[in-house]
């Protein structure tokens, strides 16, 4: 099953010309136990899975329709990945990754 248990947003004008937003995410999947009994790659299977990411943005409007912006966000992901070993042997291992994302925008509308 999928479980969302929480997404928020909160945005903060500054002026009329600076904008700041900032927002959050948590996720959470629990594998039925039947989807962790699969097996991919012959060594492989399902696992639970939990993601949580925050952001903020930074917006510029310098004129009328055009904007300039920098956003950054880090997320979190930890995954249970199960491995069967040659003698029938089932190992969870829990694996962790993180990820920074960093993006400039220049947006023009007409």
């Amino acid at each position: 099953s999928f479980h969302v248990t929480g997404v928020q947003t909160c945005a903060l004008p500054i002026s009329d010309k600076y904008r700041i937003n900032a927002f959050g995410s948590y996720g959470q999947i629990q594998a039925p136990e039947t989807a962790k009994a699969l097996v991919f790659d012959a060594k492989k299977g399902f696992g639970d899975a939990t993601v949580w990411s925050v952001g903020s943005n930074f917006a510029w409007l310098p004129t009328k329709d055009f904007e300039l912006g920098v956003e950054g966000i880090y997320s979190n992901m930890k995954q249970d990945i199960r491995y069967t070993l040659a003698s029938s042997t089932n190992i969870v291992k829990k694996e962790s990754d993180d990820n920074w994302t960093l993006r400039l925008r220049a947006e023009r509308r007409f």
